[in-house]
């Protein structure tokens, strides 16, 4: 994980380090996988892992946590950048989404509860997707009451997610195995928002070096420095939106394995 994490952080200028970090990642995962076939006493439990459902519920949480952090991060560093506003409405704006995913979350647990796993799990992606990538069209005149609505939906989406997949992750662990599965699925969201973060700092570094190449590096003209600041911003304004909506698309994939995930009704 770190060798990857290492390798996605130089993706936007891949060189020879970042084609050795790559290959040393995916050798240390086939080493992994090979250690835990012979293992007497495997750190990662092997019976669980052949359950597709356990294993989609991995899968979908690791998708979850690289489109949550890439949300997380953008909406601050979005209204303290581009948008001029302070750090602290920065933090109230994403406390718009974060507050939703409180109501979701239990809304996800008593449907969970009362009718199974799947229509939590799909409704909260689908709901997260529309949220996403409605603010992915934000531009820099965005502004209430339709900033507050997609936030709450996108963070609604996320809430209800919660229960169904700790759900599906812990349902086919025996009592000795259940500390490790849910330790596991916790790890998975982790692991997704760090490899998400990695991977998505290092495309928007090459994005924004892209899109203001043709700015001027300093004028000391007003007018020009205005049109500097403006042009700066709007390439500001597009690598955010090429954020959200990767994090859409990452929701969206998420569709397939959170229904291999749950397959079977659970009660």
């Amino acid at each position: 994980l770190a060798l990857l994490t290492a390798g996605l952080s130089r993706a936007a200028d891949p060189d020879a380090l970042f084609a050795v970090l790559m290959a040393a990642a995916i050798a240390g995962f086939a080493l992994t996988v090979g250690w835990h076939r012979v293992a007497r006493d495997p750190i990662l439990p092997r019976r669980l892992l052949r359950k597709i459902s356990f294993t989609a519920a991995n899968v979908t949480h690791l998708l979850v946590g690289a489109a949550l952090i890439g949300a997380m991060v953008t909406v601050p560093l979005m209204a303290n950048t581009v948008l001029g506003a302070s750090p602290l409405e920065g933090g109230l704006r994403l406390m718009r989404m974060t507050v939703a995913i409180l109501f979701g979350a239990i809304a996800g647990g008593y449907l969970t509860q009362r009718g199974g796993a799947r229509l939590p799990a799909v409704a909260g992606l689908l709901l997260a997707t529309a949220g996403l990538f409605a603010m992915s069209g934000w531009d820099l005149d965005v502004a209430d009451p339709w900033m507050t609505v997609h936030l709450a939906v996108a963070g609604l989406g996320f809430g209800l997610l919660i229960s169904p997949i700790t759900t599906c992750g812990l349902q086919d662990a025996l009592g000795g195995e259940r500390g490790t599965a849910s330790a596991l699925v916790t790890v998975s969201r982790m692991v997704g928002m760090t490899v998400g973060l990695a991977a998505l700092t290092a495309w928007g570094t090459a994005r924004y070096r892209t899109l203001s190449a043709d700015l001027p590096a300093f004028t000391s003209s007003p007018a020009d420095q205005a049109g500097l600041m403006e042009g700066a911003a709007e390439a500001g304004m597009k690598v955010f939106q090429g954020f959200f909506l990767a994090a859409a698309a990452t929701t969206a994939v998420a569709i397939v394995f959170a229904w291999l995930m749950t397959r079977e009704r659970h009660e």
